[in-house]
């Protein structure tokens, strides 16, 4: 392994398996106020919304109002593609390259209440507009071409044939001739974590000039750290 390789990534072996952690030079910012503000606002009004930003959407229900509804429309992309996930969406899934709600920077009884599903909060990511912010970064974010019956395929697979599905699945990130094939979980840091998506896409932009100039032959196992991730979590 190279000094600079060394330098700037950490290592996890496990068996024959090899994770990087490659430690992104920016600084962390979070949309976590704007969630426990969200929280509150649905404990006191049943049902609160909020657009966090161009890209991002999150409703939040609270299940012990006395007439706990969703509106009749939910975020809808106006026909884009999205990403929609909730915390009960996940409370009986491993999750990977991902914090759990549990560890969120709020109070006790908050995140008690994400864990069990007192309390339940939808994100919308919209993936046109993410594609515009990649642009304003240099970067392009391509989608797979899938036809209708691949989804309806995916959707009705067994837990082993996905993970041999998943790939047909990936992202590309370009930097001009250079791609970076990633996955949807890549992305849960911006719609489970609420981490700031220009942060997301800057640390995927020095990932890219990390790799281009020690010449690491592909991002598998690639996990992303920021510099300064403590001060946002317990």
């Amino acid at each position: 392994m190279s000094e600079e390789l060394a330098q700037s990534v950490g290592i996890c072996t496990t068996g024959e398996r090899r994770d990087f952690i490659f430690q992104a030079p920016v600084s962390v910012r979070s949309y976590h106020a704007n969630i426990a503000e969200l929280i509150d606002r649905a404990k006191k009004d049943g049902y609160h919304e909020m657009m966090l930003s161009d890209c991002l959407t999150v409703q939040a229900l609270y299940m012990k109002s006395q007439n706990p509804h969703w509106p009749n429309e939910y975020p809808s992309g106006r026909g884009e593609p999205i990403i929609r996930m909730s915390n009960v969406h996940i409370l009986d899934k491993p999750i990977i390259r991902s914090a759990p709600y549990g560890i969120f920077p709020l109070d006790d009884t908050t995140c008690f209440d994400l864990i069990t599903g007192d309390v339940i909060v939808v994100a919308t990511l919209n993936l046109s507009c993410l594609q515009d912010q990649y642009r304003r970064f240099g970067l392009a974010l391509e989608f797979p071409s899938l036809n209708q019956d691949e989804i309806v395929a995916f959707s009705r697979a067994s837990m082993a044939e996905i993970k041999k599905l998943l790939p047909d699945f990936d992202l590309i990130i370009r930097d001009g001739s250079y791609s970076l094939p990633i996955s949807v979980a890549h992305l849960c840091p911006i719609f489970l974590e609420f981490l700031d998506e220009d942060i997301v896409i800057e640390a995927d932009r020095h990932l890219m000039n990390f790799m281009k100039s020690t010449r690491v032959p592909d991002a598998t196992g690639f996990y992303i750290g920021y510099g300064n991730e403590k001060r946002i979590w317990h």
